[in-house]
């Protein structure tokens, strides 16, 4: 079965300014996404070789502004592909193209539902340091008696992608590492979520930006 399109809903839209037809990318905006975190989410899925600017359709220049509300409309992204070194033009920068989209293939994430000793304690560590749902805030039912229905430790980078976290080494990032599991299983890789907050989280229909501890419902 074909994924589904999920660009339908979209009011946010992006585009290569050189071609204002054709969407390159779009979310659903939900209350609190800032201007700077349309900046941030472009600068994963765009590659510039130099500075660029993002305008609206009035062609006002959309700073990277935490305090400033992002708005729906059409969003235009303006690079020219030039740096400048002591006054001169790099010829190699006008030789290629100022845009070009990320091909780096996303990795989906699966729930982590296994049982065993490894997995079991992340879940008591992240469920010890979060106390809560992250997201909605919702509390477990009486965590003295261990009992936490309808709240679950997701795994942020996926534990079935363990082979490409050793080997691009994403454990050099953690300092909290646990007596078994490798540090794929460091409660900084977990947060608590309730079970249906977790499969949006899986399915990628909301995203966690670490740097404003802002989440976001997007597509």
């Amino acid at each position: 079965m074909p994924p589904r399109d999920r660009s339908g809903r979209r009011d946010v839209h992006i585009f290569d300014a050189r071609d204002r037809n054709t969407s390159i990318g779009g979310l659903i905006l939900t209350a609190g996404v800032t201007n700077a975190n349309l900046h941030a989410m472009i600068e994963i899925f765009v590659i510039f070789k130099s500075e660029y600017s993002l305008q609206s359709e009035s062609n006002v220049t959309i700073a990277k502004d935490d305090n400033s509300l992002l708005l729906p409309g059409n969003y235009y992204i303006d690079s020219d592909g030039k740096s400048v070194f002591n006054g001169l033009f790099s010829l190699a920068n006008l030789l290629v193209e100022p845009i070009q989209i990320n091909n780096e293939t996303p990795l989906l994430r699966t729930i982590s539902l296994q049982t065993g000793t490894r997995v079991q304690a992340f879940t008591d560590a992240v469920r010890s340091r979060d106390g809560q749902c992250v997201i909605t805030g919702e509390l477990p039912m009486d965590p003295e008696y261990n009992l936490w229905p309808g709240l679950e430790a997701a795994h942020i980078f996926p534990l079935a992608y363990e082979g490409i976290w050793k080997d691009h080494d994403y454990g050099r990032w953690i300092s909290n590492i646990p007596d078994r599991g490798g540090t794929i299983n460091s409660v900084q890789n977990g947060l608590l979520l309730r079970s249906d907050i977790h499969q949006l989280f899986d399915f990628y229909f909301f995203s966690i930006n670490p740097d404003v501890c802002l989440y976001t419902l997007c597509s």
